[in-house]
């Protein structure tokens, strides 16, 4: 048999030092009793038991003496709060005044829209003036580029035509001289064509001039055989119509006209018909000019 005691010095020694010495005694006391107890109910169960003993197992247990417990340690003091601040309340407005303040509001709100849209307005007339200012001066500028190039262009063009025009009546003045000193010419080839052609020629300059006086003759003969007209009676003297024929190395005639006049209009139409009636014409010799210049007249022998 066994058993679990608990040493009430242990207790004891739980007990501040500065316990009182009579404590001690009775505490002592009581555990050497209870010792003593313990003893005498062992040997009592041994001799009641006849048979075997049993394994038995007792807890004998003493509430320990009392003991103050010690002042729990005081708990530091809380940190002071910051009150929280009070909700704002508005005062409680009579009811003309809600409705006041509700107009103010709104009229406040409608304000600052305005205002708003006011100034997006402002922003955006800015904007579009900047873009049209800036398209204007881009404007501007093209146009001023457009305008000197054609200016260069109407410079450039104008000496071009200058130039060609100049050139022109380089070539008129020329030609002009060129047709006068042939038409003159041949003028006096036609005038001297009644004579001998070797005669002509040979006042003409040489064996070329005596080939185109004889062909100048043969071209006269021609246009007076063909000439068909009754001189009137009050014609006086023997006016000439003159007539430029442009003539093909054959001899064909591919136009005739009419330089000056005679002054007598049936002349000038006898005198062309003549003319045309000719064709073709003696074939020219080497060397002679594809314009004619003919003076005809109704009395020419």
């Amino acid at each position: 048999m066994s058993a679990t005691l608990r040493d009430p010095m242990s207790a004891a020694a739980l007990r501040p030092p500065g316990a009182r010495p009579a404590e001690k005694a009775v505490a002592l006391a009581m555990a050497l009793g209870m010792h003593a107890l313990l003893a005498v109910m062992l040997l009592l169960g041994l001799k009641w038991q006849a048979h075997a003993p049993v394994a038995a197992q007792a807890e004998l247990w003493m509430p320990p003496p009392t003991v103050a417990e010690p002042p729990p340690a005081p708990l530091p003091a809380p940190l002071p709060v910051a009150p929280a601040p009070a909700p704002r309340t508005e005062p409680a407005l009579p009811k003309v005044d809600i409705a006041l303040e509700q107009q103010r509001r709104e009229r406040e709100r409608q304000e600052q829209e305005r205002a708003a849209k006011a100034r997006a307005d402002r922003e955006r007339a800015e904007r579009e003036e900047q873009a049209r200012q800036k398209a204007q001066a881009q404007a501007r500028k093209l146009a001023d580029e457009r305008k000197a190039a054609d200016e260069r262009k109407a410079q450039e063009t104008k000496k071009a035509a200058q130039a060609q025009a100049r050139q022109e009546a380089q070539a008129r003045q020329e030609a002009q001289a060129a047709d006068r000193s042939r038409d003159e010419y041949l003028k006096r080839l036609i005038d001297q064509a009644g004579r001998p052609g070797a005669a002509i020629g040979a006042e003409t300059g040489g064996a070329s001039g005596a080939a185109l006086g004889t062909w100048g003759g043969k071209v006269s003969s021609l246009i007076r055989s063909n000439t068909v007209f009754q001189i009137p009676a009050e014609l006086r003297g023997n006016p000439r119509a003159e007539f430029a024929v442009s003539v093909m190395p054959d001899g064909s005639i591919v136009g005739v006209r009419l330089t000056r006049s005679s002054g007598v209009p049936a002349w000038d139409q006898a005198a062309e018909r003549a003319i045309r009636r000719s064709d073709p014409l003696p074939r020219p010799p080497p060397g002679a000019p594809r314009e004619l210049a003919i003076a005809h007249g109704p009395r020419d022998d």
